[in-house]
């Protein structure tokens, strides 16, 4: 997801050919991770955990890199061509992925993935000295780089989510991801040999003291946690907003990184003018995490007001990418500022990095910023789901992360404004209250037009005067609640009401009795989600020797004894 830009001289024809490179290698990359992610679920399942091994291996490769291909990049003559040969490596291994994951436990799939994912993120170094070699300013290369490879990435995610895999499959999706790398290492090789000598632009140096630099890259480190923190925050908020669907969770990866391109885009103009790139990065860590608890205040309003704008949308076939569209709107409203600052902060550390060294090592420069910030978002992407969000819930999590934005802020400037800054935002953190969370788990983007509140007020209104909340759990793989309306009891899973003690009771009981009338000599029953126990409770009645259940979530079977009458 984290990637490169370019922005160079006017006149370097040669140059801009390394654009449509650079963006068909984002489209790929993030088709990739959609399409494995897909492909690996058949191994892991689509827990929480699966989630956090699949992305911690793709995230993690990519730090490997960084690191590694980023300090080695430094040695070659021709950039370009490198990077040309990373790309095909990357394709052939596109092509050969379906046969190791049909034919390979999951963990080995999962030790494959290191492989492509670590050529993907050896491509950055190379690219940005290939700019550098016709002209382009090294800040400015990073930030245009950054942001024109995110912006395919954004495409690819769309896409793969809402065309290829529905179309191609799972298998074909990933060819076609193949053959843009490949095309594209092969174009690479074609330009090459244009240029002239690689002269390399030397940039202005800065001096950067150990413990000023230190603090540099433990802030990207940090950044980099928190960016995910976020991400995960955001697709569990939005999914009760919106629906916890595959096309709302890819709208909501789409505009994320959307809104990361954005922000290279823009801090592309102003980095070659920066004389203290440090300073400007701590300045952007502040705003992050400023931002995103001044915006915090609204997070628990946004199904009211998906309820009413998704209402007015028509619920069929014809306009289904009119409402696709509206969430995707929706989202990269909510998260557009806090995106384009990360957009806007990594690029910044690469040039201050970069030009406190040797240009001889510009390549290792880059690659440790990027590689730090990406292990920090493996870490983030593990912990923040499976800790963080059980322990502190959803608006505890995106407190968390504010914080570690600020503290990192504070950490790399070091004044009385920033450390203010840190005791404001954990004063509203600590003291800013809860939220409503009756609006949240309401499912409001179920109701149809016709039966929604005319406006957001009405709809809170009405949730308030007529929604009693008796359990609420922000869990690793889904939201919980239990919620009483009507005098019916209903149990909630990201918005969805699951089971209640009203109408349904039915339903609940027939799930175990029809199977049990049909085989009466059955004695092992399993059940597969627990819900109410009304299912468990009707198997029960039965003379079976056992009844087993497997329920994913923890929070389901505390909220089960709700039910328990």
């Amino acid at each position: 997801m984290l990637s490169i830009g370019l922005h160079l001289a006017c006149g370097d024809k040669t140059t801009r050919t390394l654009f449509p490179l650079v963006f068909l290698s984002g489209f790929a990359g993030l088709v990739y991770e959609v399409v494995w992610a897909e492909a690996l679920a058949l191994h892991f399942g689509n827990t929480a955990a699966a989630h956090a091994v699949v992305l911690g291996a793709f995230l993690g490769g990519m730090a490997l890199g960084y690191g590694v291909i980023g300090a080695w990049s430094d040695r070659v003559e021709n950039p370009l061509r490198f990077y040309g040969r990373l790309e095909i490596g990357i394709g052939l291994c596109g092509v050969i992925a379906p046969r190791i994951f049909a034919g390979t436990p999951g963990w080995a799939s999962v030790l494959f993935l290191l492989i492509p994912t670590a050529l993907m993120g050896g491509t950055l170094p190379p690219l940005v000295r290939a700019a550098a070699a016709r002209g382009a300013a090294t800040g400015e290369g990073i930030a245009s780089l950054y942001s024109l490879n995110s912006a395919g990435a954004a495409l690819g995610v769309l896409f793969a989510g809402f065309w290829a895999i529905p179309v191609l499959g799972i298998d074909l999706s990933g060819t076609a991801a193949a053959t843009i790398n490949i095309l594209v290492g092969v174009a690479a090789f074609g330009f090459s040999g244009r240029g002239g000598t690689v002269v390399e632009a030397v940039p202005s140096a800065i001096k950067l003291s150990q413990a000023r630099r230190l603090s540099l890259l433990g802030a990207v480190f940090i950044s980099g946690f928190a960016a995910l923190c976020y991400e995960i925050g955001w697709i569990r908020l939005l999914g009760l907003s919106l629906g916890a669907s595959t096309y709302t969770f890819t709208v909501m990866l789409a505009s994320f990184v959307a809104g990361v391109s954005i922000g290279g885009a823009v801090i592309r103009w102003a980095i070659s003018r920066i004389k203290d790139p440090l300073k400007w990065f701590g300045a952007l860590q502040l705003t992050i995490g400023l931002a995103v608890l001044a915006s915090m205040p609204l997070y628990e309003h946004l199904p009211f007001i998906f309820h009413v704008l998704g209402a007015r949308i028509p619920r069929t076939p014809g306009w289904y990418l009119a409402y696709e569209g509206a969430k995707f709107l929706f989202c990269f409203i909510v998260m557009l500022i806090p995106a384009s600052l990360l957009g806007a902060a990594l690029p910044v550390a690469a040039d201050a990095e970069s030009r406190s060294r040797s240009r001889l090592k510009f390549g290792a420069a880059i690659g440790t910023v990027f590689g730090l910030n990406t292990i920090g978002n493996v870490l983030g992407a593990g912990l923040a789901g499976l800790v963080l969000m059980p322990a502190l819930g959803l608006r505890g999590l995106f407190c968390a992360a504010a914080m570690l934005n600020l503290i990192a802020g504070a950490s790399v400037l070091l004044s009385r404004f920033a450390i203010s800054c840190v005791l404001l935002g954990g004063a509203f953190a600590v003291f800013g209250g809860p939220w409503e969370m009756r609006g949240l788990v309401m499912g409001g983007y179920l109701y149809r037009p016709g039966t929604a509140a005319s406006t957001a007020k009405e709809f809170r209104d009405f949730i308030r005067d007529n929604v009693e909340m008796l359990y609420y759990r922000d869990g690793a793989n889904a939201t919980v609640a239990v919620t009483r309306m009507s005098n019916i009891t209903q149990l909630r899973i990201n918005g969805k009401v699951d089971a209640t003690d009203g109408s349904d009771m039915t339903t609940q009981a027939l799930l175990s009795h029809i199977p049990l009338f049909l085989r009466p000599d059955a004695k092992d029953v399993l059940i597969v989600g627990l819900g109410s126990g009304v299912s468990v409770g009707a198997a029960l009645v039965h003379p079976v020797r056992s009844v087993t259940v497997s329920e994913i979530s923890p929070e389901v079977i505390e909220a089960s004894n709700y039910f328990e009458e």
